[in-house]
């Protein structure tokens, strides 16, 4: 599986897909910041991931952090339960924006109570 980051008209589509982890985030770190600043939003695919790590999800706030120094919208389209389940162990589901969980919850549903990460371990 691979990662890609690619141009469509002003938007950047950043899709992640397998495991996003230590290995796999290198040329995606460097393409992320490679983005034109003329991009008006940046838009996260992350249904396909089987497993992410915190260099995976340092990824997702790199691409938060470029989009907004050049004042463009970041979104997360989607994410596995896996990876939502992760965000929101780190609480990062309360400040990203995430449209839906596939095959979970979904729109913008902030974490609440316990979770059960039994199945990450």
């Amino acid at each position: 599986m691979s990662n890609t980051v690619e141009m469509n008209g002003q938007t950047a589509q950043i899709t992640l897909t397998g495991s996003v982890d230590i290995n796999t985030t290198g040329e995606l770190r460097n393409a992320i910041q490679a983005v034109p600043t003329s991009a008006t939003a940046f838009v996260i695919n992350a249904a396909d991931v089987s497993y992410i790590d915190s260099s995976g999800v340092a990824v997702m706030l790199l691409a938060k952090q470029v989009a907004e120094r050049s004042s463009a919208s970041f979104t997360i389209t989607a994410v596995s339960p896996m990876v939502m389940k992760v965000l929101e162990l780190a609480k990062l589901d309360q400040i990203l924006k995430i449209q839906s969980v596939v095959g979970g919850e979904s729109e913008n549903k902030p974490a609440s109570g316990s979770t059960d990460f039994s199945d990450l371990f």
